[in-house]
């Protein structure tokens, strides 16, 4: 569960859930829980999700991926990228965090223009690093529904 910031607004979009500021220039993009294999690492679930943005832009920049703990003691990590323009110049930053459970990946990322984004990363690294994740399967919540519905 992730806190909307006073003033910002949320908003669906899709499967997503969107927080965005009063002013324009960015937005918090938060993906829905996703089952995680036993056999997939956390840090190759990022990169694919990364190598996605690299057809975007004509060019990337990007950070080592930076290994964190979130305040509800889940691993995961936080990574840095910048879409550059052909003169190498920055035209969208964002930073996305990754916390684990044993079952599922919580992915979420801070989308913004150049000009917002040294004001907006640490309000987005605390509220993504306060995030409450569920520890449930999801696999099994959704079988759950399915009998209760049935009924």
């Amino acid at each position: 569960m992730i806190e909307t910031p006073a003033g910002w607004r949320s908003r669906p979009s899709g499967p997503r859930r969107w927080l965005l500021p009063p002013t324009p220039g960015a937005r918090i993009v938060v993906a829905p829980l996703q089952g995680r294999p036993s056999w997939l690492a956390p840090d190759v679930f990022l990169e694919r999700v990364l190598e996605q943005e690299r057809s975007r832009f004509p060019r990337l920049k990007q950070t080592e991926f930076m290994p964190v703990t979130s305040k509800h003691h889940l691993p995961g990590f936080v990574v840095d990228l910048a879409g550059l323009d052909a003169r190498d110049q920055p035209v969208e930053w964002r930073t996305y965090a990754l916390f684990v459970t044993p079952v599922l990946h919580a992915l979420m990322f801070l989308q913004s223009t150049p000009q917002r984004f040294a004001e907006l990363r640490p309000m987005f690294l605390t509220l993504a690093f306060e995030a409450a994740i569920p520890d449930w399967d999801p696999a099994e919540s959704t079988r759950q529904a399915l009998t209760e519905d049935q009924l």
